[in-house]
């Protein structure tokens, strides 16, 4: 992460509870370091789009960087597979259609035909819990990061995520339709010194909207310790 001549690294807690924190810095000063250096990027947003619209992880104009990775959770309103939605990148004057396409969470996240727990250095979805009355899965949260595979841009980047899966009605591939559900997502970007601001970020109120833990939840997560205490082995994720 270079900087010229000034890096601040805060963390605040927000939460009604104080938190023991530990933490390690390793930085080097000295290094030459020019305006055409890119400058780490990081930014959250969350949206519930209507049907038919997609949930947009985030744009960058004027300036040349280098997409490098996204943490993506997902909170569905409505019964039937969500994660069917293509991750769009719309690079340098690309409109309608986007220069990479992906073909949804499964193969996005490195799981395939699958949305399975896994972690690994690159890609993963670590958290899965299923609702009681839903037949896919439905806290969920997944990442992956394009450092073997980063995707570059010269002047502009946008990046989304379609919104596809099961529905009440069967408009692709005689299987899915558009759906509206709830995203929360931060990308992860190196871009050249920009003027442009970045949105704003949420209110906390606004990022945790909807997320505290459920009873049903709660519950889930009990059963999935006990068999961890059980196993000698197995995965590190949560999934139920």
């Amino acid at each position: 992460m270079p900087f010229q001549s000034r890096f601040v690294f805060e963390i605040e807690n927000e939460s009604d509870t104080d938190v023991v924190l530990f933490y390690q810095i390793n930085y080097t000063l000295g290094d030459t370091v020019t305006p055409d250096d890119g400058r780490f990027h990081a930014h959250f947003r969350r949206s519930i789009p209507p049907k038919g619209e997609n949930h947009v992880i985030m744009t960058a104009r004027n300036t040349p960087g280098v997409y490098v990775g996204t943490v993506i959770s997902a909170l569905p309103r409505s019964k039937g597979t969500w994660r069917e939605g293509e991750f769009q990148f719309f690079i340098d004057g690309d409109n309608s259609v986007p220069t990479i396409v992906g073909t949804g969470w499964s193969d996005w996240f490195l799981s395939a035909w699958g949305l399975g727990i896994h972690e690994s250095m690159y890609a993963g979805s670590n958290y899965q819990v299923r609702h009681p009355e839903y037949g896919d899965r439905y806290y969920c949260g997944c990442y992956r990061f394009h450092i073997m595979d980063p995707i570059y841009f010269q002047n502009n980047l946008r990046v989304e995520h379609t919104q596809v899966g099961g529905g009440s009605t069967r408009r692709f591939h005689d299987r899915y339709d558009y759906r509206s559900d709830d995203w929360c997502s931060v990308a992860y970007w190196y871009q050249n010194l920009t003027e442009e601001p970045l949105p704003s970020m949420p209110s906390r109120e606004e990022r945790i909207r909807g997320i505290e833990v459920q009873p049903w939840e709660e519950d889930a997560l009990r059963e999935i310790r006990k068999r961890k205490m059980s196993s000698d082995g197995g995965e590190s994720g949560l999934s139920i």
